[in-house]
């Protein structure tokens, strides 16, 4: 994750992550045949911390309040995420850069489209819960 946000999808190699991670050149390529899969496999982990993270602040933020303006003020708060939290830059540079190489590569683009369905379908159901009138249109509004 580190290579990915601090040089982007280009900059990730089997040679930068053995680098990175203390390991020897030969367990990356036994590991992950190709630069595809490297960023498959990574993209993957970014999408469950970046899902699960959001889930959990979000569960936080409803604990006694379920409404709207709570939804909204979560949704606003993950947007600003690399902003107002410096820790996590290169996090968010990552998603920024997995966002970017979806819309070059169609097999990323149907990871990217997995993790929006997923999201569409827990907001959605959340503001079912919050009693929204069109949850689905409501839904599509914050996520887009």
């Amino acid at each position: 994750m580190e290579v990915l946000g601090e040089s982007g999808a280009r900059a990730v190699t089997h040679r930068a992550v053995a680098r990175l991670a203390g390991a020897s050149l030969a367990s990356t390529t036994y590991h992950f045949k190709d630069k595809a899969e490297l960023l498959t496999s990574a993209f993957d982990w970014l999408i469950e911390q970046y899902t699960r993270q959001a889930r959990s602040k979000l569960e936080e933020a409803i604990q006694g309040e379920m409404s709207v303006d709570v939804l909204i003020r979560h949704v606003i708060s993950v947007s600003k995420q690399g902003i107002s939290a410096p820790s996590q830059r290169v996090f968010v540079r990552a998603w920024y850069e997995f966002m970017l190489e979806a819309c070059r590569d169609p097999q990323l683009r149907g990871t990217a489209d997995r993790w929006y369905e997923d999201t569409c379908a827990h907001y959605q159901e959340l503001l079912e819960r919050f009693g929204s009138r069109a949850p689905a249109q409501d839904t599509r509004r914050l996520v887009d």
